[in-house]
């Protein structure tokens, strides 16, 4: 008896719950690429962003307020540069409306800043929760196949009274053809997964970098209004 191999064969010859495991490991990868390009098309927007905030303390009012202007909604630059002005307008109110205790102009800004910071680092790390579940379940969710697969194999071979190799192979290597399915969906996105919080960490340093730049600005009373 000649019996065929092959993932094809798996899914033609398998159950409800076989085609359950490959349409959900298919899912999982159509999901890790989408997200994939997704944050690289980001990433791509970002480094763009960044070369457009590139020597922003040399900027005089009107390229600042050009710069400002031609900025994307999500500019994180962009947001920071914002949120330090409007802490500058806020102590600038407060002082000439102050009673009491005055706000540490630094400290204030700084938390603003801050502020800023975290959104940034939130937004990048979106949706990266995605890629880190299918890099942590694809592999059991291959092993969950091969185990039904040899299962109903092994009955298979038990009711027909046939146990010689040939018999055997055929069937638990078609199982076995699920686990490696999960793995080839689990590695992209593990490696995906690491490379993109490697870059959103990137990023952060340099946000950072910008927000120190802008702070000291401000601080300085250097800032002109645009």
């Amino acid at each position: 008896m000649q019996v065929s191999s092959g993932f094809w064969s798996t899914i033609q010859q398998g159950d409800a719950v076989t085609l359950g495991v490959a349409l959900l490991l298919l899912l999982m990868s159509v999901l890790s690429w989408v997200v994939l390009l997704f944050k690289l098309v980001e990433g791509w927007r970002e480094r763009r962003m960044a070369r457009n905030a590139q020597g922003w303390r040399q900027f005089n009012a009107a390229q600042r307020q050009a710069w400002r202007q031609g900025a994307e909604a999500d500019d994180p630059y962009a947001m920071l540069h914002d949120l330090a002005w409007d802490a500058v307008r806020d102590l600038r109110h407060m002082g000439q409306h102050a009673q009491g205790r005055v706000v540490d102009g630094s400290e204030w800004i700084t938390r603003r800043l801050q502020l800023g910071l975290d959104r940034s680092w939130m937004q990048a790390q979106k949706h990266l929760t995605v890629l880190a579940s299918v890099g942590a379940t694809a592999p059991f969710v291959g092993l969950l196949g091969t185990v039904w697969g040899i299962y109903h194999a092994l009955a298979e071979i038990g009711q027909s009274g046939l146990a010689s190799i040939d018999q055997v192979a055929g069937p638990v290597g078609e199982a076995l053809v699920m686990t490696a399915l999960g793995l080839a969906v689990a590695i992209p996105a593990v490696l995906s997964y690491n490379g993109l919080v490697r870059a959103a960490k990137n990023r952060l340093a340099t946000w950072r970098e910008f927000a120190v730049m802008v702070h000291a600005h401000a601080i300085t009373g250097a800032w002109e209004e645009a």
